[in-house]
């Protein structure tokens, strides 16, 4: 894989778990949620990121890079689609972690 396809798909990645901070007001009068609520879902996505890059990170340093790639673009897409219809506090956040756990392996993977 291109040095150049490996940034750009780290950088769509991590557009995508970013942008849901310009949407924050929208999706409070959306969906309803009170201001914590969006504060988990805010931080769901960095949080799963960071845990998914310490816990599985061993796993790339094994060589097992192709498949970690693989499943962090599947993570990614899956959450991102599904954050867009999600409407409840629990599947946002859950989809943002997906979203977050997809750009945590792609994050080690990538390196």
């Amino acid at each position: 894989m291109s040095r150049r396809l490996i940034y750009a798909v780290n950088f769509l990645m991590a557009m995508s778990l970013g942008v849901v901070f310009v949407f924050l007001a929208d999706l409070q009068d959306r969906n309803g949620l009170e201001t914590w609520e969006l504060g988990i879902v805010a931080a769901a996505g960095f949080l799963a990121a960071l845990i998914a890059q310490v816990i599985l990170s061993p796993l790339a340093d094994r060589g097992h890079i192709g498949i970690l790639s693989a499943i962090a673009l599947a993570a990614s897409v899956v959450g991102t689609l599904g954050f867009v219809v999600a409407n409840q506090t629990w599947t946002l956040a859950a989809t943002r972690g997906l979203a977050g756990v997809g750009l945590g392996l792609y994050g080690v993977a990538g390196r």
